[in-house]
């Protein structure tokens, strides 16, 4: 994702707390006396319980998204009619970090340009429009001051709310995220222009109702994602089909140990147990018969959504899982120069090799030994 979509988190939901953090480090620079922790902590907390407020009233414009944050805190502290501002954002109250909720989103805040931040500090980035985010968020410092404000008056800022149906800054974050003028690094805009414009294709195309789910199955096998002029024309297509291949690998690895330490072993046990886990649930044949009736993941250079075969998909949980690794592990060197990277990277699997789908040769001692005891296994 870092390379990919660079500038976008992965850990929260909300695009608009983008704009509020770099709304918070304009007003402080403006207001050489207030405290950043305080202030920031009082304007998520009146940000939150706007958004909350406003979820409840106009729940159609907040379909399919998540909460604010802190929300089962804030929620409960508003049942009484009142917003006590000052109790909330204290120490502990609604969020444990001390900055807010400002740590997952600060990498990428700080590569958009929006802040800058030292220690305790915030201040404006070079892409932060005061003017714009003063108009944006007009009257939130003013209520985040207030030690106490009733829920009826918060009903009244529904612009302030994290849904974004009535932001004045939505232009102004479309530039940033996306800019017309690539100026600087323009490798980095590019990557992450070309991912929006991949997956505003695919949503167009297909309308799925689970985005990841189906739209990654039709990036890997559905034809029309290999002839569509609009994705033919993004060199970021490729990457994006490993990163979906080495998910799926990855994802059964951890499905597989999942399965074993909850469900077929109790504490701690016997290696032997651990090894015959497994092996009690495969269908009653050779392993290499196993392996062989396997469907493909490439055929004919091109890639199949193997994994989601209904011969697999009959198979219970670790059989299927061990079935997901050896169709993954069985496109090693089948994937394009392109691709392959974002499947498999040599250079990554030194430092993280045990999920790798890489094989013996060229990895450090320690890798091959964990080969070995997974074989055992």
């Amino acid at each position: 994702m870092e390379e990919l979509l660079p500038g976008v988190t992965t850990v929260t939901p909300h695009a608009r707390y983008y704009s509020l953090h770099a709304y918070v480090a304009t007003a402080l620079s403006t207001h050489g006396v207030l405290d950043p922790v305080d202030i920031l902590r009082r304007c998520e907390v009146v940000f939150g319980a706007i958004s909350i407020l406003h979820a409840r009233r106009s729940p159609e414009q907040h379909r399919g998204m998540s909460q604010a944050h802190g929300n089962d805190i804030i929620s409960a502290a508003m049942r009484n009619g009142e917003l006590n501002v000052a109790a909330l954002a204290a120490s502990g109250s609604y969020a444990q970090a001390t900055r807010g909720f400002l740590g997952p989103y600060l990498a990428s805040e700080r590569l958009l340009g929006l802040i800058t931040s030292g220690g305790n500090l915030m201040s404006p980035g070079p892409k932060s429009d005061e003017r714009r985010l003063k108009l944006a968020f007009d009257g939130l410092l003013d209520l985040a001051k207030m030690d106490s404000v009733s829920c009826n008056a918060l009903e009244g800022y529904s612009s302030l709310c994290l849904c974004g149906q009535h932001a004045l800054e939505r232009s102004w974050l479309r530039s940033v995220m996306f800019p017309t003028q690539l100026l600087g690094d323009v490798a980095t805009h590019s990557r992450r222009t070309q991912t929006a414009l991949m997956l505003c294709r695919l949503i167009e195309m297909y309308e799925p109702d689970n985005l990841s789910l189906e739209l990654s199955r039709k990036l890997i096998a559905d034809s029309r994602t290999y002839t569509d002029d609009q994705l033919r024309q993004l060199e970021i297509l490729p990457a994006w089909r490993g990163v979906v291949l080495r998910r799926w690998y990855t994802w059964a690895w951890r499905d597989l140990w999942r399965w074993l330490v909850n469900e077929q072993m109790t504490g701690a046990v016997p290696i032997a147990q651990l090894q015959s886990a497994l092996s009690e649930h495969l269908p009653n044949q050779k392993l290499s018969s196993f392996r062989k009736e396997l469907p493909d993941g490439v055929e004919k250079g091109r890639l199949v959504d193997a994994e989601y075969d209904p011969a697999i998909g009959s198979l219970k949980t670790g059989p299927r899982n061990l079935a997901w690794l050896m169709v993954g592990a069985g496109r090693v060197g089948q994937l394009s120069d392109h691709m392959a990277p974002y499947f498999e990277s040599t250079e990554r699997e030194r430092r993280n090799y045990e999920l790798t789908p890489l094989v013996d040769e060229g990895l450090p001692e320690p890798a091959k030994r964990s080969f070995s005891a997974r074989r055992r296994a």
